[in-house]
């Protein structure tokens, strides 16, 4: 929980920040680059996340890093503020809340989908469309194949779940059986 209200306060200042500049979607992508770097690389993680070394060497390595990458200077102040004020951990959070509040303003929605088998790309984009028709907004689709589903579609958008799967009419028939 604390990391999520985390997350969301620096995001909210970070995309606000973004939006005065013109390049909320630039920062996302360069938070969203260094976030790939600092999960892969647990080296790096584990010295900027630790306040047993020195602050001033954890920031010298950063900006090395930030440098090498070819950062903004927004992405690049903004990362140093985290380890200034030993948050750089809660950066997973941030990127999150962040690529949410980056999708509303876009006007997207992410969705996830879950099927039973390998779906043909035509499958995929008509379940895009369809979802876009229904809420008026680009839908940006994560798909994947879960066999335990038996057959049919499970989707995920915005809180809500359309549960089409084999699995979970068979599960509702059978508690429709138990009760007669």
């Amino acid at each position: 929980m604390k990391e999520e209200v985390i997350g969301r306060r620096y995001a909210k200042a970070l995309i606000a920040l973004g939006q005065e500049q013109g390049t909320w979607q630039e920062i996302g992508q360069g938070v969203g680059d260094f976030l790939d770097l600092f999960e892969e690389n647990e080296i790096l993680r584990k010295v900027l996340c630790d306040p047993i070394h020195d602050r001033k060497k954890r920031k010298a390595i950063l900006r090395d890093v930030v440098g090498k990458m070819g950062l903004g200077t927004i992405c690049s102040n903004f990362l140093q503020l985290l380890v200034d004020k030993e948050r750089i951990r809660y950066l997973p959070a941030i990127y999150s809340a962040y690529r949410r509040l980056e999708d509303s303003l876009a006007g997207r929605l992410r969705a996830r989908l879950v099927t039973a088998q390998r779906l043909e790309d035509e499958e995929v984009a008509a379940i895009r469309k369809a979802l876009e028709q229904r809420f008026q907004k680009e839908i940006i689709l994560d798909w994947s194949e879960d066999r335990e589903i038996l057959g049919g579609v499970v989707c995920k958008v915005e809180g809500m779940v359309f549960d089409g799967s084999v699995r979970t009419q068979l599960e509702t028939l059978k508690e429709s059986m138990k009760g007669e």
